[in-house]
C-alpha cells in the first residue's frame, strides 16, 4: 500500500471517530434538565437550580425511562447509528434498566430532591463500519451514572435560596480495528468524574414571576488508557484536574392556581467559560473544557389534571481548534399530572447535534421518546 493511500486512510478513521465521539456528546444531555427559576408543573421533572425546588407544590416520587435511536451522517451521507437508553446494548449487558429515579419533598420552608441513576446507567451503544476507508471498523460504549441533590429554603414564599450538588461519572471504551496493521488495531477507555456545587436564588414577584441567578464551581478528573492490542503496549494516564465556574440565570411566569387552570414558562441560561489544563511533563493527559452557553426554553398548560408540554435546550460551543458544535434537544408531550395521586406522561425527543470542522459537517439526530410514572402526594 503507498504511503499517500495509507495517510487518506488515516485521516478517514480521524474523521470516524469525530463523528462518532459527535454522537456520545449528543447522548450525554438526553437526560439533561435545566429548570432554574422555577419547577415544572409536570412533578415528575428535576431542578438543576435548588432554588427553583422550593417552589414545588407538594411531594413527589417517580422513574423515568428513555430510549433513542437515530443515524449519524458526514457530508449528507449516512454513516451508521446511535442507540441509547432501552434498547442498546453494550459488552457487558444486553438492555438497559429503568435509568433514572426523582425523589422530592417541599414542606412549609424547605424542599429537598434527589435524583439518580438506577441500577447501571444510562447506556449507549455504536457500531460503524465505513469500507471507504479501508474497512474500518469503531463500536463505542458508554456507561453514564449522574447524582444530583438540590435543597431549597424559602422566606415568605416570596423567596428561594438553593444549594446544588451533583457528581456525573462516564465511562467510554472504544475499540478500533482496520486492514492497516497495527494503526488502527486499538482500545481507549475513559473513566471521567465531574462535580458541581451550586448556589441559586429564585425572586417571587407579583405573585406569578419569578426571577433567578446563580453560580456553580465545576470540577473535572479522569483517567485515561490506551491499548494497541497488537503490539500489546499499554499507556495510563491521569487526567489533569479541570475547574471552572458557571454562572445562571433564569426568568419565569407562572398564572393560575394548583388543581385548576395552569400556564407555566421559563427562559433560562447557563454559561461556562473556556477552561484548559496541560501537562508539560507528558505524565498526565491533557483537559479541555470548551466556553458554552446553553439556553433553555419551557413552557406547559394545565387543565385540572391534564397537562401539555414543551421544552428545549440549545448549546452551543465556541470555536475551538477550528471546530464548532451546536447540538439542540426538543421535548414535547402530554401527560396525566394530578397533584395526589398516580401520575403519568410522555414525551417525544428530538436531538439534532452537529459538528463542523476542516474534515466536513458531522450531523447526529437521535429520535425517541421519554416515559415518567411518578406518585404525587
Amino acid at each position: 500500500m503507498e504511503l499517500g493511500e495509507i495517510f487518506k486512510l488515516y485521516e478517514g478513521a480521524v474523521m470516524l471517530k469525530k463523528i462518532l465521539l459527535t454522537a456520545f456528546l449528543a447522548c450525554f444531555a438526553l437526560s439533561a434538565n435545566a429548570q432554574i427559576a422555577t419547577p415544572q408543573l409536570d412533578a415528575s421533572w428535576h431542578t438543576y437550580g435548588g432554588a427553583a425546588a422550593g417552589w414545588r407544590y407538594g411531594n413527589t416520587v417517580a422513574i423515568t425511562g428513555l430510549s433513542v435511536e437515530g443515524k449519524t451522517e458526514f457530508d449528507g451521507t449516512e454513516v451508521g447509528d446511535v442507540d441509547a437508553g432501552l434498547n442498546s446494548g453494550g459488552p457487558e449487558d444486553s438492555e438497559s434498566p429503568v435509568p433514572f429515579a426523582l425523589a422530592a419533598f417541599r414542606g412549609e420552608s424547605f424542599a429537598g430532591e434527589l435524583y439518580s441513576n438506577l441500577g447501571d446507567g444510562l447506556k449507549t451503544d455504536v457500531e460503524q463500519k465505513i469500507t471507504s476507508i479501508g474497512n474500518t471498523k469503531l463500536n463505542i460504549f458508554k456507561e453514564e451514572k449522574k447524582l444530583r441533590v438540590n435543597l431549597a429554603y424559602v422566606f415568605g414564599e416570596t423567596l428561594s435560596v438553593g444549594l446544588g450538588y451533583s457528581n456525573n461519572n462516564v465511562k467510554q471504551r472504544e475499540e478500533q480495528a482496520g486492514t492497516v496493521p497495527g494503526a488502527y488495531d486499538n482500545e481507549e477507555t475513559t473513566d471521567i468524574t465531574t462535580t458541581g456545587t451550586s448556589v441559586t436564588a429564585s425572586f417571587r414577584l407579583a405573585e406569578i414571576f419569578f426571577l433567578a441567578g446563580g453560580i456553580e464551581s465545576v470540577k473535572e478528573t479522569g483517567t485515561y488508557e490506551h491499548l494497541n492490542n497488537l503490539t500489546t503496549v499499554k499507556t495510563s494516564k491521569d487526567f489533569v484536574e479541570n475547574s471552572w465556574t458557571n454562572t445562571m440565570y433564569g426568568l419565569g411566569v407562572i398564572i393560575g392556581d394548583p388543581g385548576d387552570t395552569q400556564f407555566r414558562a421559563e427562559y433560562s441560561m447557563i454559561s461556562s467559560p473556556e477552561s484548559e489544563e496541560k501537562d508539560s511533563t507528558s505524565v498526565e493527559q491533557d483537559s479541555l473544557h470548551p466556553q458554552t452557553t446553553t439556553t433553555f426554553i419551557s413552557a406547559e398548560v394545565k387543565f385540572g389534571d391534564f397537562l401539555i408540554g414543551y421544552n428545549s435546550e440549545t448549546e452551543k460551543e465556541a470555536e475551538l481548534n477550528d471546530e464548532e458544535v451546536e447540538s439542540i434537544v426538543t421535548n414535547a408531550g402530554i401527560g396525566w399530572v394530578p397533584l395526589e395521586g398516580l401520575s403519568v406522561s410522555v414525551y417525544s425527543l428530538d436531538h439534532k447535534q452537529t459538528t463542523k470542522n476542516n474534515t466536513g459537517e458531522s450531523v447526529v439526530n437521535p429520535k425517541g421518546w421519554r416515559l415518567f410514572i411518578g406518585y404525587n402526594f
